[in-house]
């Protein structure tokens, strides 16, 4: 039995993406490490275009995340989701957490990663809205 990960897209508009993941884990298949939640890939992406993360919400039981931007040299670590529940962070006043990798080296990925994630009953769900907005260069 593997890992329950279940990523459901929410909202899909010319501007914003938002999805639900739910995590449930199997007690034996250990931590998620560094998966794709959101891939520009599979999204209607402008060219020069990287995501924004405007806000998350969260509740973990049992374990921690983190988010990260994939680069293809070293990941970009984006926010730590510690456990608990009813969790709110809102960094649209700051113009979001943006993916700092040049869409020519960024695969343009939002990636999870747990700690803690190996119990039988952990679980956790998330709702993360992004924005689809234009590289400007480091």
């Amino acid at each position: 039995m593997a890992n329950r990960i279940e990523v459901t897209k929410l909202l899909d508009d010319t501007k914003y993406l938002c999805y639900h993941v739910y995590l449930k884990s199997d007690g034996a298949s250990g931590d998620l490490d560094s998966f794709a939640i959101i891939d520009s890939a599979t999204e209607a992406m402008g060219r020069n275009h990287v995501f924004a993360i405007d806000d998350v919400t969260w509740g973990f039981n049992g374990f921690s995340a983190n988010l990260h931007f994939e680069l293809l040299v070293d990941d970009s670590l984006i926010w730590v989701l510690p456990p608990s529940t009813g969790n709110y962070v809102d960094f649209k006043k700051f113009g979001g957490l943006k993916d700092r990798g040049d869409p020519a080296d960024s695969p343009g990925k939002v990636l999870l990663s747990t700690t803690g994630f190996v119990d039988n009953g952990d679980e956790g769900s998330l709702v993360i809205k992004v924005r689809k907005t234009r590289f400007k260069g480091a």
